[in-house]
């Protein structure tokens, strides 16, 4: 995400890496309690 920083601001940067990790989390917890 470095690259997008000066573009976009360093909150606006935490905030999409948050919520990617957030929806990657989600997703993982998902698939290992249904598989």
């Amino acid at each position: 995400f470095a690259p997008f920083v000066p573009l976009l601001g360093y909150r606006a940067v935490l905030g999409l890496s948050a919520y990617l990790l957030n929806n990657l989390a989600f997703c993982l917890a998902s698939v290992y309690f249904y598989w």
